[in-house]
């Protein structure tokens, strides 16, 4: 087989030999009696036993063959029989196996999985904290299937996932993360400019697309106070790094170089976010609001110290 030839595999874990928090894995697969070694980022519902589709290409490692998983989507969750549903309510904060397993030989596997995103205190959790998370990834697991797998085959981390349908519900994920997923941005921790617009990328978003511009203006703004204490940019410096992160973004996704934004899109947006009050222009001189107001915070309170 071709090294670089792209693979699908369709089977069941047969291990896992490590899975650290974000869910990267070294796991093995069986496919009809074949035990494929893989790396690779499983989601939180699949475990030893659970029926997966990865996607990658072979690489040989110090320990031997693996398929390198660019993409794994696990098999929609059993919620139709009492194995199935104790493999799900033992995933959930607070219960466990044996709190599990005790649910659905009192009340059946179809009542228990109810219980469970409705009021799982019913199931023996007493702090609501931990019932209202119980509830959110009962949901993510069951009832958010469709939205889970399609942030998935985006290269979403479970995890990350998890944050977003527990923001948005499963239908409006889809379409925030389809149409807009620069939202994420301000709305959820953990998600900056340069992971949602490998995030875009795989959805399809336009490169030119107007959102995106924006978002990546208002990030160059941040790295250059961040990265070089500047509390400003040149408009053209600006207009040109800009430029050259967008391209550069799109060239590592794969996409075809088409529908760039040129130096006009650019520019027209720094006066589109000027009007919205996230930047200010002054001159030759572009600034970004949040940091014009995070340096008076600054200094007003430097100034209330020396009074």
């Amino acid at each position: 087989m071709n090294k670089n030839e792209e693979v699908k595999i369709k089977g069941k874990i047969t291990a896992i030999r490590f899975r650290n928090t974000e869910g990267w894995s070294v796991f093995t697969i069986q496919d009809e009696g074949t035990q494929t070694n893989c790396t690779g980022v499983l989601a939180d519902i699949s475990d030893i036993g659970a029926e997966i589709t990865a996607t990658g290409q072979y690489e040989n490692s110090k320990y031997g063959q693996q398929l390198k998983c660019s993409n794994i989507i696990p098999a929609p969750p059993d919620v139709n029989s009492d194995e199935g549903v104790i493999v799900l309510l033992s995933k959930l904060p607070g219960i466990g196996v044996v709190k599990a397993r005790k649910a659905v030989k009192e009340l059946g596997y179809e009542l228990a999985w109810r219980v469970a995103r409705e009021c799982p205190t019913g199931l023996g959790i007493s702090n609501m904290e931990t019932a209202e998370r119980a509830i959110a990834k009962a949901e993510i697991m069951g009832g958010s299937f469709e939205a889970l797998v399609y942030l998935l085959g985006l290269g979403i981390t479970s995890h990350q996932a998890s944050k977003i349908i527990t923001k948005y519900g499963a239908t409006e994920s889809i379409k925030i993360v389809s149409e807009n997923p620069y939202q994420l941005i301000q709305s959820i921790d953990g998600f900056g400019f340069l992971t949602v617009d490998k995030i875009a990328m795989k959805a399809g978003i336009a490169p030119n697309n107007t959102a995106r511009i924006n978002a990546a203006l208002i990030y160059c703004l941040t790295a250059s106070e961040v990265n070089e204490g500047n509390i400003y940019l040149n408009g053209k410096w600006l207009i040109k790094q800009c430029l050259e992160m967008l391209k550069d973004s799109v060239m590592k996704s794969n996409r075809p170089l088409t529908g760039l934004p040129d130096y006009g899109d650019v520019r027209r947006c720094i006066r589109g976010i000027e009007s919205e009050g996230r930047i200010v222009v002054d001159g030759i001189k572009v600034y970004s609001q949040a940091l014009l107001d995070a340096e008076k915070t600054i200094w007003e309170a430097v100034n209330v110290d020396n009074s």
